[in-house]
């Protein structure tokens, strides 16, 4: 069983905040070894609330728990000797400062390329390496604006909504990261030779946005909120409001889940209409899920062969048995579970704690130098 894959791969963590630290924090449920290179104030993620009883930040535990902490000023000399002695010793590395920042600090690809060609080096900007937008700042409701998800996100009666968590920075930056990565690393074991990733994740939310590029483009359509087939067009396919105000999502697309979901609501008439955008049919439904609180909806179809499903909370999801069955919702930290993977029946196993800014810096400094 192999439940870590990448046990033995030690990877260095340049980067801050969320894209960058949540990639390596993935790469660290596989099993890899990283190293957090921290400037001397430290990630600014530190200080970002909400923090526990001694004051230190959940969401930073909830990213970077399992990684050792290194303290160097890269504005330093002697402190770029020390990071190249750790890059020597590497076998990738992660950073996420706007194109041009590493090589003043002696930290960029080419540089670092010569003290171990077979570095894999990804670098998580924005807008990419090049190009008139490279040297713009942004954050994720801007990457996801641009990508043409923002303008197709919220209600069908209303202005586009923003999604419910960074899309830009998780979906688009840290997993496509870590896809860059580990295809990298089984490149140089057959070639021997390292590469620069240049991740941006403006295009690789645009990436995600696959079903609603090609609709609008084909057919023209500007894609407004609620108006796409899987943005609520579907009677089959949308949001419902309960009578608590609460909702439920309604999935039944193919006819087989469609017509058992008509029929426990009495609706048999509307069979034919999963794929209409009827206002009649629409609010028939509406009238009737508004008849009923959420639980009792749930307790109703709990039994009927249809994909409908209450829309949780946060708190609530974390607690369902749909994740606490499968041993996953705090099998590695309590607000932030792991790798969502099972190899052999086994969830990767916990990663420990979080350490303090720098804490680790001698005991690495000595591993790097030590060469064994």
């Amino acid at each position: 069983m192999m439940d870590r894959p990448l046990e033995g791969f030690t990877i260095l963590d340049l980067s801050q905040l969320l894209p960058g630290p949540y990639a390596t924090r993935l790469l660290a449920d596989l099993g890899a070894r990283v190293i957090k290179v921290e400037p001397p104030g430290g990630d600014p993620l530190r200080q970002v609330p909400p923090t526990d009883a001694e004051g230190k930040s959940l969401l930073f535990a909830a990213i970077n728990h399992g990684k050792e902490s290194v303290v160097l000023d890269l504005k330093q000399d002697a402190d770029r000797k020390k990071l190249a002695t750790l890059v020597g010793r590497a076998d990738g590395l992660v950073e996420s400062f706007r194109p041009g920042v590493t090589a003043r600090l002696g930290a960029d690809y080419e540089t670092l390329k010569a003290i171990h060609p077979g570095l894999i080096y990804c670098s998580i900007t924005g807008f990419g390496q090049d190009g008139a937008w490279s040297s713009r700042p942004g954050h994720d409701l801007n990457f996801v604006s641009l990508s043409g998800i923002l303008a197709t996100t919220g209600p069908r009666s209303g202005e586009a909504g923003i999604p419910g968590f960074p899309v830009g920075d998780v979906a688009g930056g840290s997993l496509v990261s870590v896809l860059g990565i580990l295809a990298a690393l089984l490149g140089r074991s057959r070639s021997g030779r390292g590469c620069h990733l240049d991740i941006s994740m403006s295009e690789a939310v645009a990436s995600l946005a696959v079903v609603p590029w090609v609709h609008c483009r084909a057919l023209e359509e500007s894609g407004r909120p609620g108006t796409l087939p899987l943005t609520g067009l579907l009677p089959s396919y949308r949001l419902y409001e309960t009578s608590d105000g609460r909702s439920l999502a309604v999935a039944a697309l193919e006819p087989k889940f469609w017509l058992p979901l008509c029929e426990a609501l009495e609706l048999s008439d509307h069979a034919g209409s999963a794929y209409g955008d009827d206002p009649e049919v629409h609010r028939d439904f509406e009238a009737v899920f508004a008849t009923r609180t959420l639980e009792e909806w749930v307790k109703t179809l709990e039994t009927v062969e249809t994909c409908v499903s209450p829309v949780l909370t946060p708190i609530e999801a974390a607690r369902s048995s749909l994740f606490q069955e499968r041993d996953f919702s705090g099998q590695a930290e309590p607000f932030a579970p792991g790798f969502p993977y099972c190899v052999d029946g086994q969830r990767p196993g916990g990663l420990g704690t979080t350490s303090d800014l720098g804490a680790d810096t001698q005991q690495v400094m000595d591993w790097a130098e030590s060469g064994s």
